[in-house]
């Protein structure tokens, strides 16, 4: 055995003898703020209130509030379990929409890696709803924040809550009426693009730039 391959076999046994590390693509932090842009008048704030009561269960709530032609406030419910998978339990919107999604939609499914494809069963208003996402992108993302390394997931089967689309699981009025295409996540920060054009401009959280891989560390050792 050469000491490359020696080096190479130590670091991937190392790899498995560790506990599965959380991967936290939703922080939910008390108080954290996200602000986001869509490049021309509109602007997105979303803030982390902590923890609130929903029927009973312990959940984190955000607020978000957005202006320009779209001007909207709405809050969604979420938790996240000690591997970094995360739900969203329920919504509303201050023009009067509102939803608890019992059982909940598992948002986030880690790890995350390209390819990769969970389905959900939610339910609302009395019935069961189904959704389909697959992480579509991997890789490094430019934002106004900086360049970073985020994946892509997108509905391949958005679900209807309502026949005319109104609005999307997160509570927001969709006046397109256009469903839930796509949504990036960097470890750590949360999202930093979302379908509707906004991207990440600040947040309040320390900002990792760079995202660790098997395939990078393989390549230290590799020629």
């Amino acid at each position: 055995m050469t000491i490359r391959s020696g080096i190479l076999v130590l670091a991937a046994v190392t790899i498995l003898a560790q506990p599965a590390a959380t991967q936290n693509y939703f922080p939910l932090e008390t108080d954290l703020t996200w602000t986001y842009t869509d490049g021309g008048t509109g602007e997105l704030v979303s803030t982390s209130l902590g923890p609130a009561d929903l029927g009973g269960l312990t959940v984190f709530e955000l607020r978000h509030v957005e202006t320009g032609s779209n001007a909207q406030e709405y809050h969604n419910y979420w938790t996240r379990d000690d591997g970094g998978d995360t739900w969203l339990h329920g919504a509303w919107n201050a023009d009067g929409f509102a939803a608890i999604y019992d059982p909940p939609i598992l948002y986030i499914d880690t790890p995350l890696a390209l390819g990769n494809t969970w389905t959900t069963e939610f339910g609302w208003n009395g019935s069961l709803y189904e959704v389909t996402y697959q992480v579509l992108e991997e890789g490094e993302t430019t934002v106004p924040l900086g360049v970073l390394y985020a994946y892509g997931i997108g509905a391949v089967e958005p679900p209807a809550l309502r026949e005319d689309r109104t609005h999307d699981v997160m509570g927001r009025r969709l006046d397109s009426g256009s469903r839930e295409a796509s949504r990036w996540y960097t470890e750590d920060i949360g999202e930093i693009r979302g379908s509707d054009g906004y991207e990440l401009v600040t947040y309040s959280g320390s900002t990792a730039t760079e995202t660790a891989s098997w395939s990078g560390i393989k390549a230290l050792f590799l020629p």
